[in-house]
């Protein structure tokens, strides 16, 4: 899943607790009205030997349609994607997209879409939970597989969103474009000058509150949070962690 370089940090595995269900509202700006109400489901499992977790997530807008995700992921010593099945019903309750994945043990991540939406809400729950400084580290990406280095700016903030107020750890999490340049460009050709920095501008920073506390629940996210969903505009960019049960 990873390529280890000097000033990589390896995320560990984290220790999510089975039969953890998380509740989040969805709003597309801060302080608006919530547009959806995300309730994300663990369970951890073992068949043949292997361990895994399960991931459920359902997304339900106040307007009406809904986004369901299952993610499976190994675990092992980092934390490997199997398969992801997403499931888009509309207003009147039809499916309007129904799409599984199969992956080889590589997020494609952030260009593939079919990323599951809760690989966000649980990849930086095992760490490194750093209070402050700055590291990087890399996924594979499609087409050719190569390493996207990722840099993770690291803070620390008290918060307070409806399920209560936590310490935690805030990081900013920032795709390097000129990484992201080199796995794109076809060997041996270079790009034009400010395509770099045109680059940068197409992946914002995203940022995400880890509470301090073990099992370090994601408190709060902002940026991209679910994936699109066809029917809705604007998408949400912020989630609040409301209830964990």
């Amino acid at each position: 899943m990873f390529e280890k370089s000097q000033e990589d940090i390896i995320l560990k595995v984290p220790a999510l607790n089975s039969g953890e269900t998380l509740k989040y509202r969805l709003m597309a700006e801060e302080g608006k009205e919530p547009i959806a109400h995300q309730t994300l489901s663990i369970h951890k499992k073992q068949e043949g030997g292997a361990v895994f977790y399960e991931v459920l997530s359902l997304t339900e807008y106040m307007g009406g349609g809904s986004l369901e995700e299952v993610g499976v992921y190994g675990v092992g010593d980092v934390l490997v994607p199997f398969s992801y099945l997403k499931t888009v019903r509309g207003r009147s309750g039809g499916v309007v997209i129904n799409e599984r994945t199969e992956y080889d043990g590589q997020f494609e991540f952030p260009l593939n879409t079919s990323m599951p939406s809760s690989a966000g809400m649980i990849i930086f729950r095992g760490g490194p939970f750093i209070t402050k400084g700055r590291f990087a580290f890399h996924f594979l990406m499609p087409p050719a597989g190569r390493p996207v280095k990722m840099w993770v700016e690291a803070a620390s903030e008290t918060i307070t969103v409806p399920a209560g107020t936590f310490e935690c750890h805030k990081y900013k999490v920032m795709p390097d474009a000129k990484s992201m340049l080199e796995q794109m460009m076809p060997p041996g050709v270079t790009a034009p000058p400010g395509f770099e920095t045109f680059m940068g501008s197409l992946f914002p920073p995203t940022h995400r509150w880890i509470s301090q506390i073990p099992p370090h629940y994601i408190v709060k996210a902002e940026g991209t949070v679910v994936s699109p969903v066809p029917f809705i505009t604007p998408n949400p960019t912020i989630e609040e962690l409301i209830a964990i049960e």
